[in-house]
Parts: structure tokens; C-alpha cells; sequence
């Protein structure tokens, strides 16, 4: 047998499933046992955060998807975090993921500041993990309330990102999505997400200021409460936005579908319709610095 296969198959072997609560009784505790090429396989239930990733590639999976499987913790916190230098063979898949333990905005009992300042449900900085098929909701922090990344090449895909809002001291940037910097192996994907009924100052669905990102096969949906860039805001970057729905997002300034400020910007085969700003630029508001490319939208 070939040197590499005999390799390949010693790790395979080597990986092992730990079983939450069979096994361990939270997720942390079967993480911090866990060795890369694991899975953790989480049983139905509401389990308690933060949970951290401790710098291991490792797959963290709910048996019975999102709808059962919650892990959520006070709004001081992330909820799920990377910070470990992670890559994409770091899984979360089938949660439901927020920071309030409420289904509604902090109102009493913690001041604002003590609020997260990003990444309320998840927290990526220079890590690369796949995030895929979770439920982010009801999450809050200053900016990227559902989801902040930070010099990273996460591919965040099929998660449904909601009614997540950027409150606290601000910068009130990015209620789903916060997108900052790229990592090595290149920039952060989000596809085939649902963006809906976010809130922020600046980007309520999606905000980026990444240098370049790639938002491709979302639908971004009544996203509200921006003062420029309901559904996307797109900063200082080189936006590629490819076959997305934007549709009925709004901005009480310019731009509720798409606010394009500095940089540059590729858009193809979008459908932008139905959204609204009380200024200008309803669908698009272009105010760059390069080059925006309008294709067969």
C-alpha cells in the first residue's frame, strides 16, 4: 500500500465521534476532549455558551438540526467563536445560535455597554471555518449582531441569519453579516444565506468593508432601519455580489438595496426590487471610488 494511503486511512481511523450529553455533558466539555478530524455530534436540546472552537478542526453537529438544538448565552457574550486560527475543515452545522436567551431586545437589567462589541451569535477573527445549515437569530452586539468576521476566508452557506439588531455603543455596522479583512486562502463567502429582518445603522443586512468579499446566491430581505445600505454596505471594498435577491430592505438615507461607498463593486445577475430609501438610490447608491459593474441585474 502507497506511503499517503496508508496514511489517510490511519487517520480516518483515528477520528472519533463524541456524543453530547451521552458522553459529556456540554459542548465545551466534548470540544476541550475533542482532537482534530473529530466530531462532535450534539443530541436535541438548549445548551449553554459561549463555545469556542480552541483553535481545533473539528466538526461541531447538531443530530437533529437547528429547529432542536440551540446553544445561546447572555448578550456580553459571543455565542459560538473562532479565534484559533481555524480552517474551513472547522465545522458548526445545525444550531440554533443567539446571544440573549430572549427572543427580543435587552431592556432591563444590563447596561448597554456591557454588550458585546461584535459577533454577538458568532465571532470568526483569523479563522476560516465553514459555517453551514444554522438558524443566527435574536443576537446583539455593536456591530455584526447575527455574524462578525475578522481576516478570514469563512464560507458561511445556507443559514438562515435573522432579527438580530446592532445596539449597545455601536458602530452600529452589519446587523446579519459584519465582514472585515480577508484571510489567506482568500475572502469570506456568503451563499445561499437568508439575510432577513436585521437592524443596523450601516449595512442592516450585510455590511462589508473586507477589501474584497463574495456575496453570492442570498436572499437579503426586509432589512431595516439603516441610514444607508438596507439590505447590503459595501465600504472601502471590492464587492462581488452574484445572483442575489434584494428585496424589500430599507435605509432612511441613501441606498436601501445596495450602498456602494469608496472601492469597487461587480454586480451580476442580482434581482433588486421593492426596496426603498427616503433620499436616493431606492435600489443602488453608488458612491465609489472605482469601478462598479452592472451586469444583466
Amino acid at each position: 500500500m502507497p506511503l499517503l494511503a496508508a496514511f489517510v486511512l490511519a487517520s480516518a481511523a483515528i477520528a472519533a465521534t463524541l456524543h453530547v450529553p451521552g458522553e459529556y455533558p456540554d459542548i465545551p466539555a466534548a470540544i476541550s476532549a475533542a482532537t482534530d478530524g473529530d466530531t462532535v455530534l450534539v443530541s436535541p436540546g438548549t445548551y449553554g455558551g459561549p463555545v469556542g472552537f480552541q483553535g481545533k478542526n473539528i466538526v461541531l453537529r447538531s443530530v437533529a438540526g437547528p429547529d432542536q438544538t440551540v446553544i445561546n448565552t447572555f448578550w456580553d457574550f459571543h455565542a459560538v467563536m473562532f479565534t484559533g486560527a481555524e480552517d474551513s475543515t472547522a465545522v458548526l452545522e445545525g444550531f440554533t445560535v443567539s446571544n440573549t436567551l430572549y427572543n427580543s431586545h435587552p431592556d432591563a437589567g444590563q447596561d448597554d455597554r456591557d454588550i458585546v462589541e461584535y459577533g454577538g451569535g458568532i465571532y470568526i477573527n483569523g479563522s476560516s471555518p465553514t459555517v453551514r445549515n444554522n438558524v443566527i437569530e435574536y443576537s446583539v452586539a455593536g456591530s455584526g449582531a447575527g455574524i462578525a468576521i475578522f481576516s478570514s476566508s469563512a464560507i458561511i452557506e445556507d443559514n438562515e441569519i435573522r432579527y438580530n439588531q446592532t445596539t449597545g455603543q455601536g458602530p452600529y455596522r452589519g446587523g446579519g453579516v459584519y465582514i472585515s479583512g480577508v484571510g489567506e486562502d482568500g475572502p469570506t463567502r456568503v451563499v445561499g444565506c437568508r439575510v432577513y429582518a436585521n437592524q443596523a445603522q450601516y449595512g442592516a443586512g450585510v455590511y462589508s468593508n473586507a477589501s474584497y468579499s463574495e456575496i453570492l446566491g442570498n436572499t437579503i430581505e426586509a432589512n431595516e432601519y439603516a441610514l444607508s445600505g438596507g439590505g447590503i454596505y459595501s465600504y472601502n471594498d471590492s464587492l462581488l455580489a452574484c445572483g442575489n435577491l434584494i428585496v424589500g430592505n430599507v435605509a432612511d438615507s441613501h441606498g436601501g438595496g445596495i450602498y456602494i461607498w469608496r472601492g469597487s463593486a461587480t454586480l451580476i445577475g442580482n434581482v433588486i426590487a421593492e426596496n426603498y430609501a427616503s433620499s436616493s438610490g431606492g435600489g443602488i447608491y453608488e458612491k465609489s471610488t472605482g469601478t462598479v459593474h452592472l451586469i444583466n441585474n
